[in-house]
């Protein structure tokens, strides 16, 4: 994999690293928000328009090493301190030309709650299947009750 740089439009962008990891068999799909836009379906506006300020990835668990690698091959910058304590469930990339990032979940989705979003990966070629996404897009202040 060659050094890159990341796109300046973000929906380019995540389409650009999910090609790439594609390219080397490397399980990455989107999740968040950026995942729920691309599930819109080709020529269809979505509902509510918004801007996104990083990428949301999830890779299988033993993937960490391989995708901090690809990330950083392809332009982003690892949060050396965040991902040695973090990085068996959580990993952090920086693109600092941009001021974003790209946060990427190993197995699974953890925030205020835990979904094993992993277990489907093979579902979709781009994002984790609606079903799993719908989850991840819970409120907080429902998961806390």
């Amino acid at each position: 994999m060659a050094q890159d740089s990341p796109a300046v439009d973000l929906i380019t962008e995540a389409k650009r690293l999910l090609s790439a990891a594609g390219a080397v068999d490397l399980p990455l799909r989107l999740i968040g928000g950026l995942a729920v836009r691309l599930h819109i379906p080709p020529g269809v506006a979505p509902v509510f328009e918004r801007e996104y300020n990083d990428i949301d990835l999830v890779t299988l668990r033993g993937q960490g090493k391989r995708t901090s690698t690809f990330l950083t091959s392809m332009g982003y910058e690892a949060d050396v301190s965040f991902n040695a304590l973090n990085g068996s469930r959580r990993l952090l990339f920086h693109d600092m030309p941009h001021r974003r990032w790209v946060d990427v979940f190993v197995g699974s989705f953890e925030m205020c709650h835990r979904i094993p979003v992993a277990e489907r990966i093979d579902l979709a070629t781009h994002a984790i299947p609606l079903a799993e996404l719908l989850l991840t897009k819970r409120r907080r202040q429902d998961a806390m009750v």
